[in-house]
């Protein structure tokens, strides 16, 4: 008889690219594909995730760079976790940048 162990694995696969749409405008976006096994208990515990990215950044204003981006993001687990974070995600944010 075998026995099989269970291990705490995972990996990542990412893209991501940006376009040059003016001398000062850049369109950016990605996205990334997450498998992980949690525990080393059983032998199938395992959360996916993927995330799709987008950005757009001006840089054209003397030294100054504003850059607004999001994501979306989605999980799915083959485990009923009340703990675990499960579902949709969606995040905005704006930065604004001084270059010295």
């Amino acid at each position: 008889m075998t026995h099989t162990q269970a291990h705490a694995v995972g990996w990542e696969a990412r893209l991501g690219g940006e376009y040059l749409l003016s001398e000062h405008l850049w369109l950016r976006g990605g996205y990334r594909h997450h498998r992980e096994d949690q525990d080393t208990e059983t032998p199938r515990n395992e959360l996916v995730a993927d995330r799709a990215t987008f950005g757009l950044e001006y840089g054209g204003w003397r030294q100054w760079t504003i850059e607004a981006y999001g994501y979306r993001e989605w999980w799915r687990t083959d485990f009923p976790d009340p703990q675990e974070l499960g579902g949709p995600g969606t995040g905005f944010g704006l930065t604004l940048r001084r270059l010295f």
